[in-house]
């Protein structure tokens, strides 16, 4: 008779660390320990009781055995064990368990490095960017993406590697090129990710991304108060303005059509600021340029009493990449005020001055027409505002251009002066003449005459 038999023993499969999409061998022997041949003896494979092969095997002779195997590729989606059994002519049943692991991607983006360190504006460089697959399955079709613009959340390049296999590394290059106007020049970030869309499920997505901080061989450029830079003149309105600064270069590169502009604000340092002139400069390497803005002017509709803040700067718009951009501008403030009034010319300069030859304030000056004495005028230096309140002068204007004057300079504790002055508008000394105080007094006393003769009483001075 024939006696059929399969036990778990029998069964077996191959592989370890299988996994979703493994492939492994399904094996069973099928035994007749009966004393007649077995014919069309039907074998099924069972996976968690969804029957995945079947042979009918033509005979087993007796005392015999044969062996029945099966491909079977472990779909990807399965994450445990599995049970596998077999039966032989449907009454004949063994079962064993197959441990599947569960499939992970892991990729780990291991470096970011370039081809040149500190690559200059408009230079192409190459990205050379490590990727490895830290998973236990060959991870395919794996995408890397550049980002080196920090404003964008858009990758600048991207590529795809077909296939990594677990355990594996590989590098990719991608040519980028410097853009001319790069902002900051020093340290700018980049970064480079592997999967960014997230399509491949990962045990760890925190190891996906690598950053470089790049720096540029780029200039410095640096602005200066020039010789006769002033923050601290009157600013009248309708006037002009002359800023004098200096422009640096320092020893990296040569900079060719660097924009330097004179820009305003009102009342507010914070406030939008107006381009009032603008020039450009060629700096050499370890240059300095000096340079005036001469006849720089305001529009003629701002109030009295408004607080102006001018800024010079140089490459405001920022089109020169450089290593800093803190050095780039210079601030002043100046509150617009109202012109004093005009001497009108011919006009007489006078200084005053003390014995130590100092300009000598609060000195009272009478100044009257030789040939009419009712044309006179009073002043006291210090507080002329045609002078300009200037310390120790006053001014008188609207001359002839030929008269003769008479000057009355008195000073409490000085001597007072009287000065016949003839005033010429083409005799620039009878233009602007000096007075020196000096303390000296009148003399008085009596000279004895050594004839004989009775003494007069005199008076004299100097």
């Amino acid at each position: 008779m024939v006696n059929l038999t399969i036990v778990p023993a029998d069964l077996s499969f191959t592989g370890t660390n299988l996994k979703g999409a493994s492939r492994t061998t399904l094996k069973a022997v099928v035994r007749n320990s009966g004393n007649t041949k077995a014919t069309n003896v039907k074998v099924k494979f069972f996976i968690n009781e969804v029957q995945v092969y079947e042979k009918n095997v033509s005979s087993i002779s007796k005392n015999s055995k044969t062996t029945v195997t099966y491909s079977y590729q472990i779909p990807s989606t399965v994450t445990s064990a599995l049970t596998f059994k077999v039966t032989v002519d449907s009454d004949k049943t063994a079962e064993i368990t197959i441990p599947v692991i569960a499939s992970n991607h892991n990729l780990i983006l291991e470096s970011l490095k370039t081809t040149s360190s500190n690559p200059k504006p408009g230079q192409k460089i190459t990205w050379v960017i490590k990727v490895k697959n830290a998973g236990n399955v060959k991870a395919e079709k794996v995408k890397i993406a550049l980002f080196a613009d920090k404003d964008s959340q858009n990758p600048t390049s991207t590529l795809i590697i077909s296939s990594i296999n677990s355990g594996a590394s590989t590098s990719k290059n991608i040519s980028w090129t410097v853009p001319l106007n790069l902002d900051p020049a020093i340290n700018y970030p980049i970064r480079a990710t592997v999967d960014p869309d997230n399509t491949l499920p990962e045990s760890n997505e925190t190891d996906n991304a690598q950053n470089y901080a790049l720096s540029l061989k780029v200039p410095d450029l640096s602005i200066e108060r020039g010789e006769f830079f002033t923050d601290s003149s009157p600013l009248y309105a309708n006037s002009f303005q002359q800023i004098q600064i200096k422009v640096k270069n320092d020893n990296v590169v040569s900079v060719s059509n660097a924009k330097v502009g004179v820009y305003y604000s009102l009342n507010s340092q914070t406030g939008p600021r107006t381009k009032l002139v603008e020039t450009s400069m060629t700096l050499a390497k370890k240059a300095t340029v000096s340079y005036m803005f001469d006849r720089v002017a305001l529009p003629s509709n701002i109030q009295l009493g408004t607080k102006i803040y001018f800024f010079i700067v140089v490459d405001a718009d920022k089109l020169i990449p450089e290593s800093n951009e803190n050095n780039n501008e210079l601030i002043m403030n100046r509150t617009l005020i109202e012109r004093p009034p005009q001497a009108q010319y011919p006009y007489l300069y006078l200084t005053v001055r003390d014995e130590n030859d100092n300009q000598k304030g609060g000195v009272t000056v009478n100044f009257t027409d030789f040939n009419q004495s009712s044309n006179s005028q009073t002043k006291i230096t210090g507080s002329d505002p045609l002078a300009q309140n200037s310390p120790g002068s006053v001014i008188f204007d609207n001359l002839p251009n030929i008269g003769k004057y008479t000057i009355v300079v008195t000073a409490p504790g000085y001597r007072s002066q009287t000065i016949i002055h003839n005033f010429d508008k083409n005799n620039e000394d009878s233009r602007y003449p000096t007075v020196n105080l000096d303390k000296k007094a009148a003399l008085t006393g009596t000279v004895k005459n050594q004839s004989g003769t009775p003494p007069q009483r005199c008076s004299g001075g100097y």
